[in-house]
Parts: structure tokens; C-alpha cells; sequence
């Protein structure tokens, strides 16, 4: 029973976190974190740099948790915005190095299967970057996010209804990389979030238009 009941109460964790929606608040530095402490708890190898469990499940500790992350929620926002404007890469001349600009290019966001046909394979860490992009547009928007992560939809090709469809059109390369394009109608909201960046990175200053 001691090894027992902490793998049920990761696996509850688990449960609790996605059908309650909390797990789209939690930004792309804090997902890996909270993975490792569900694989530790559930006595798995694979750990990240987790070092202490999920708490024990109880109707005490589920609350504190819940308002925790609820209270949190628009610091994780921000640092997830930041997490992506900080990780897109310069190499190309379309990433701006001061601002978000309408096109982005995600270096090595996608691996190929050993079948090629059988589709691509999305880093979950990358994913879950696209994933603060959507939250922080849906924010913007005066809309609520009701996701739980777009890693899971990111691997499926030809899909429909993506939750970046309205902002944006997400283009994979062979190579690995991938681009975000914003819809025209969209780009007032890239200039939200700039002028969000300039108040979090004071000199980070939006390209004009």
C-alpha cells in the first residue's frame, strides 16, 4: 500500500488538474516541474529534477493547490510570454530581437517519426511554448482559455479547429522547424503583447508597423 497509494494519488493529480482546466494556466517553465514531482510520485525513473512528490491527496491539500495556481495564474502568463519571446530564435530575419513580429520561426520544434508518413513528433517543451503563445493571445483577446494544452493537437496533421486558428496559421518544415504566421485581423494583438513585453522588459521597444 505505501508504494500504492502515491502512484493512485499522481494519477488522481493528474486527473484532477486537466478536467479541472488548471493545466492551462501552468506556463512552460512550471509543466516540467510538476510532471517530474506526478512521475516521482507515481515511482516512475524518469523524474526531470523533480525532487519531492505531488502532496498527498486530500480535499485539503487538492484546494490549497487549486487556489494556489488559480492566484498565480497571470505571474505564470507572464513568464510564459517572456519564456517565448526570450527562446525564439534570431537567427532568422523575421524574428525580431525587440519584438514579437508577424511571423515567428520556432527552431527544432518538431522531430520526424522513423515512419515519415506516420506524421511529426512535437517537443513537449516547444509545444508548451506554443501553448504560452495561445494563452497570452486569448488573454489579450478578453477571451477565456479554455484549453488544456495544445502539445496533444500539435502532432496531428490536417486537423481543423485548431486553438490557433484564430490568431494565427502554424506551418511544420522538414527540417524541424516550424512558423507562426498571424492573421492580419490578429496583429493588434501581437502589439498587445509587445506593449505587455515593454512594461515586463523595460527597453524591449515593438517595431513599428
Amino acid at each position: 500500500m505505501e508504494r500504492i497509494t502515491p502512484a493512485v494519488d499522481a494519477a488522481c493529480w493528474t486527473q484532477l488538474m486537466t478536467l479541472s482546466g488548471l493545466w492551462s494556466f501552468i506556463d512552460s517553465k512550471r509543466r516540467p516541474e510538476w510532471n517530474g514531482a506526478i512521475r516521482l510520485g507515481a515511482g516512475l525513473l524518469d523524474t526531470g529534477k523533480a525532487t519531492t512528490p505531488p502532496p498527498t491527496l486530500t480535499a485539503d491539500n487538492v484546494a490549497a493547490t487549486f487556489q494556489s495556481i488559480h492566484a498565480e495564474r497571470g505571474q505564470m502568463l507572464n513568464e510564459g510570454l517572456l519564456a517565448l519571446f526570450r527562446g525564439v530564435s534570431w537567427d532568422y530575419k523575421s524574428n525580431l530581437p525587440v519584438c514579437l513580429g508577424q511571423k515567428l520561426v520556432l527552431k527544432g520544434h518538431f522531430e520526424a517519426w522513423s515512419i515519415p508518413e506516420k506524421g511529426w513528433y512535437t517537443y513537449s517543451s516547444s509545444a508548451d511554448k506554443l501553448d504560452d503563445l495561445v494563452r497570452a493571445l486569448c488573454r489579450a483577446d478578453g477571451k477565456p482559455d479554455h484549453r488544456n494544452g495544445a502539445s496533444r493537437f500539435a502532432c496531428a496533421d490536417g486537423m481543423t479547429d485548431a486553438p490557433w486558428d484564430p490568431y494565427f496559421e502554424f506551418r511544420r518544415f522538414k527540417n524541424g522547424n516550424a512558423h507562426v504566421v498571424f492573421h492580419k485581423h490578429a496583429l493588434h494583438l501581437v502589439d498587445r503583447l509587445n506593449a505587455r513585453i515593454v512594461e515586463l522588459v523595460p527597453g524591449a521597444l515593438p517595431a513599428r508597423r
